[in-house]
């Protein structure tokens, strides 16, 4: 705030006069401003006795007193710094290696003592700079903030290891007599010519904002993840610069909220999928972040093979779901909030791996997404279809003979789960059964065990009798509704990105209870090359609906 060097020199040697009879060069004591009176002493004069520091003491406050206001000299840029910090309501503190008294009278001489809230002198505490006492003193008198929420400016190493001690936030002014070189040698890495520059970067860090941009459950699912990893890597303070929608309280304004926060942030991730890669609201938001005032946008891609072509995000960078890839991303977001590099950090690296297993569990739990095979209009194109399906197969045979029923399964074979996500006829008394015995998506494929090697190995998916055995396993209410009979089924695959999501369940029961099994004519008829290559045609066709 003001440049009191040269009344510290004058009164160091007048002091070392008085007590060992020898003064000191500038370079000399400058090397040591900003440290304790007592350290000063000690490292200068090479005499660690309490006694003759006791006498030093006394002549440089002597000096001091008369001289250390009256040398003085205020920065230009120091009463406007402090006036833009006040009515941005922040809190002042100073932590200084002089006397509290001396840092009054020069406030006052200055006018800007109204500005600060606390003032901590060498006299306030027993131990000094780089000890975190002072700092201490600070935080107890401001009980709403904590350490994460302050940010200490100094000129000195004496102030950046002060701040280093205590875990806070360091921005170094090259105001005093230390130069840039040595604060870089130092370790710190914001360092600034002035206070004015030092205000706006300490805006710039206060007001930045990291948006995560999601569409969907997937998506929402891993950004969350994303945000804890952050504030785990980056310290619990951090949640306060992250925007994520899911967080927004009940009651406020949605939509004005996320513009706002579109248009005032410094980064952007988008968790893209396959399925929301073209999402409306996944594209505005990613046009929101480019034109306010976003320096960084990356596509995190939860899916393989995603094209980003002609997209709004198609020409910014990408990350995978990589240790390497997300590392590069959390050091990028690092930077752009001024915080420390974690390239050599173990428990950050381990931190992400942890990261990476949890998000890759996500995708594959929810690798399609419910909310979207449930879409509206893609409900409609099945339900069509599947009524064609049904007028096709009903004209192959006299239908007093049976009774039709065609589901679609959502299936993940590798837990050996199922949901029906469509039926035809809709609302069956059977789906409603379904359910019930066998549960929502998590139930397990029990109504027949060779589902998948069926899918995987058949050239040509014929009709096959359900195993009459297996069948005698499923609840008597369900087996009497359905029928007691024995019944054909097929199963034809539902196809994305070369992996089997779902199945098209094909049944036909007996109509009458403990009527003998379906004659070999119908068997025939039903296992031809027609009828099983147009269910195949209609399974391709439903697989093109269900992931265009």
């Amino acid at each position: 705030l003001v440049d009191t060097s040269k009344g510290i020199i004058k009164s160091f040697n007048y002091a070392f006069q008085n007590t060992i009879g020898k003064t000191f060069s500038d370079g000399l004591i400058s090397n040591t401003i900003g440290w304790g009176l007592k350290e000063a002493f000690y490292e200068l004069s090479g005499n660690d006795s309490e006694e003759d520091y006791q006498v030093f003491y006394k002549y440089f406050m002597e000096c001091s007193s008369k001289c250390m206001t009256e040398e003085a000299k205020v920065f230009t840029d120091t009463l406007y710094v402090l006036k833009k910090l006040k009515e941005e309501q922040h809190k002042i503190a100073i932590l200084s290696a002089k006397d509290t008294y001396t840092i009054n009278k020069i406030t006052e001489k200055f006018q800007f003592k109204e500005y600060i809230d606390r003032i901590v002198g060498e006299d306030t505490v027993k131990n000094t700079k780089p000890n975190t006492e002072g700092v201490e003193n600070i935080i107890k008198h401001f009980p709403t903030y904590n350490k994460d929420s302050i940010c200490m400016v100094g000129d000195s190493i004496v102030d950046y290891n002060t701040a280093k001690n205590m875990g806070l936030k360091f921005i170094a002014v090259t105001t005093g007599k230390t130069t840039a070189e040595q604060f870089t040698d130092a370790g710190a890495t914001l360092i600034t010519k002035n206070l004015i520059e030092t205000y706006e970067l300490y805006k710039e860090m206060s007001s930045a904002k990291l948006f995560l941009s999601w569409s969907e459950t997937m998506s929402k699912k891993v950004a969350e993840q994303f945000a804890d990893l952050l504030c785990k890597v980056f310290g619990p303070s951090f949640k306060n610069k992250i925007f994520l929608s899911t967080k927004i309280e009940a009651g406020i304004n949605w939509y004005n909220n996320i513009n706002n926060n579109l248009e005032n942030s410094s980064y952007g991730v988008c968790f893209v999928t396959y399925h929301n890669v073209k999402s409306v609201w996944m594209n505005y938001e990613v046009g929101g972040l480019s034109i306010g005032k976003t320096k960084n946008l990356t596509a995190l891609l939860l899916n393989d093979n995603i094209s980003l072509q002609n997209l709004p995000f198609g020409h910014r960078q990408t990350c995978k779901l990589t240790s390497d890839s997300v590392l590069t991303l959390v050091n990028n977001i690092a930077k752009t909030f001024r915080l420390k590099d974690v390239q050599n950090s173990d428990q950050a690296l381990e931190l992400i791996d942890e990261f990476i297993i949890k998000s890759k569990e996500i995708t594959s739990k929810y690798w399609l997404d419910l909310h979207y095979l449930h879409d509206k209009s893609r409900q409609e194109e099945v339900a069509t279809l599947l009524g064609l399906l049904n007028g096709y197969l009903s004209s192959n045979f006299v239908k007093s003979d049976f009774k039709l029923y065609i589901n679609i399964q959502l299936c993940d074979f590798d837990n050996n789960k199922r949901k029906i996500m469509y039926e035809y006829p809709k609302n069956t008394q059977e789906n409603k059964l379904y359910d019930l015995y066998f549960g929502d998506m998590g139930s397990l494929i029990n109504t027949y065990s060779t589902t998948k090697q069926n899918l995987m190995n058949a050239s040509q998916f014929k009709f096959i009798p359900l195993n009459y055995l297996d069948w005698l396993k499923q609840p008597e209410e369900y087996r009497q509704v359905v029928s007691p009979n024995l019944r054909f089924i097929a199963g034809f695959p539902i196809m994305f990105e070369g992996k089997i999501i779902g199945v098209m369940e094909i049944h036909f029961y007996s109509k009458e209870k403990n009527k003998s099994p379906f004659p070999q004519k119908f068997i025939n008829i039903l296992n031809s090359t027609t009828v099983t290559q147009a269910c195949e045609s209609y399974a391709i066709l439903l697989s093109n609906i269900l992931c265009k």
